[in-house]
């Protein structure tokens, strides 16, 4: 079996993925593989042609947080960025869960999983959510100022919009005894 798990910016899905690790499942952290392709040649060279000098660090290393101020303001160059790395994120994420076949489970964490209509790619989908005040209360913890975390919550669907369209809901704005509670609702759900 394999799940996407999504929700909206600062609700929380890396809290939830140690919760599907401790029963059983494999985790893919799709954030994680963005980190790696940031590192390959043929991206830092699409980043420099397509948003120049000024989202590269003096070392030609992609500096994230500047792409980031990029290309949130911009919404063509968001495009152009998701258009480039998204195709080639989720082939890896894929090429990793072929082992399915062999009994295995796993959940994926794609950010922008209903954005991008990658339903079709899992056997069912999760969605954490939080109010938007815990959202901008994580954001501002993690040193993103109000407007920019606004900016970057409205490039995503509404969180209600990714509830609505989910096959299952944890909702992440109380313990972690409750979050974990959830999850282990929801793995019975999916495998029982």
């Amino acid at each position: 079996m394999t799940l996407g798990l999504t929700g909206g910016i600062g609700c929380g899905k890396s809290s939830v993925l140690p919760a599907f690790e401790k029963l059983g499942f494999a985790v893919i952290d799709t954030d994680k593989i963005a980190s790696a392709l940031h590192t390959e040649p043929m991206t830092r060279r699409f980043v420099r042609e397509r948003f120049g000098e000024s989202a590269l660090a003096a070392d030609g290393s992609i500096n994230r947080a500047e792409l980031a101020k990029i290309v949130f303001s911009d919404k063509v160059a968001l495009a152009d960025l998701e258009a480039f790395m998204h195709p080639k994120i989720r082939e890896t994420w894929k090429n990793l869960t072929k082992n399915t076949a062999q009994g295995k489970n796993f959940v994926v964490e794609v950010p922008l999983l209903f954005e991008k209509n990658y339903e079709g790619d899992f056997d069912a989908t999760v969605c954490v959510a939080a109010s938007e005040q815990v959202q901008l209360a994580r954001l501002e913890k993690r040193g993103l100022p109000p407007e920019q975390a606004r900016e970057r919550m409205a490039a995503q669907l509404p969180i209600s919009d990714k509830i609505r369209r989910a096959d299952f809901v944890v909702f992440n704005d109380g313990s972690r005894k409750f979050l974990e509670a959830q999850v282990s609702e929801c793995v019975k759900f999916f495998t029982h």
